[in-house]
């Protein structure tokens, strides 16, 4: 089941997700990750048996960027393979072709498989940020990626970002 939306009390198996999904340099810090929910449209989908949340996506729509900025879909790495991802990700694309909105996010350059799912469901590159992220200490480029549809959801190139 995909919810948009969180309450208080979801916010320790948010963190916790946050935690698992992620190596420690590279998950928003629990004080972040609180913000970014506060200030974010969040989905969440539950496992049906137990209604357990195994996953989420956040989507920034003020700041960052001139687009909805997809921060961060993350899946407890237990259930991670078994397509929730994927639902995750298509319920908030329906949202935003809806509405002939355009999504933007930045993928590590490094990161092929989630560049590829981006890929999949209509995403493609629109610019090379170099140095974006700092990982164990060193400056990795970002690669921003951009979905853009009209309302009826049709898919329209997308247009390089500026450097």
């Amino acid at each position: 089941m995909i919810e948009k939306g969180w309450d208080v009390d979801d916010l320790e198996r948010l963190c916790q997700i946050n935690t698992l999904a992620f190596p420690k340099d590279e998950r928003a810090a629990p004080a972040n990750f609180r913000d970014m929910l506060d200030i974010s449209e969040v989905w969440v989908i539950r496992e049906k048996l137990n209604n357990l949340i195994v996953g989420y996506i956040i989507v920034n729509e003020m700041v960052l960027s001139d687009h909805p900025y997809l921060w961060v879909i993350a899946v407890d790495p237990e259930y991670a393979g078994l397509g929730y991802g994927k639902f995750l990700l298509r319920e908030v694309l329906n949202y935003y072709d809806a509405r002939g909105v355009t999504l933007e996010l930045d993928v590590r350059e490094d990161n092929v498989h989630a560049q590829m799912f981006y890929l999949y469901h209509g995403f493609r590159v629109a610019g090379y940020r170099p140095g974006h992220y700092l990982i164990e200490g060193k400056p990795v480029a970002a690669v921003r990626m951009r979905r853009v549809r009209d309302s009826r959801g049709i898919s329209v190139s997308a247009a390089p970002v500026d450097q």
